[in-house]
């Protein structure tokens, strides 16, 4: 093989540095997956996502915002139900 001070050519590719290995993650909050090299990543990578607590699962199995707004739903709901029933 000839080779001179400023190229190397390496067809084979066999005097390189093996790659990194990336490892596939999981966002437990909102289930986006992505690829990482090395450590584990301090935020989710989805842009709408964007959490510290990626690796580790909601408590009650769904977000705070979405909780208030069922909450509020069903009271809603309630109301509207005890109305229609003391009106009759």
């Amino acid at each position: 093989m000839k080779t001179n001070q400023f190229y190397d050519y390496d067809p084979m590719g066999l005097d390189r540095p093996p790659e990194r290995r990336k490892r596939t993650v999981t966002c437990k909050r909102c289930g986006h997956q992505w690829k990482v090299r090395g450590r584990n990543p301090i935020r989710c990578a989805n842009q709408s996502c964007k959490s510290p607590y990626w690796n580790r699962p909601r408590v009650n199995g769904i977000s705070t915002k979405r909780a208030l707004r069922l909450r509020r739903k069903e009271e809603k709901a309630r109301r509207e139900f005890e109305a229609k029933r003391a009106g009759l």
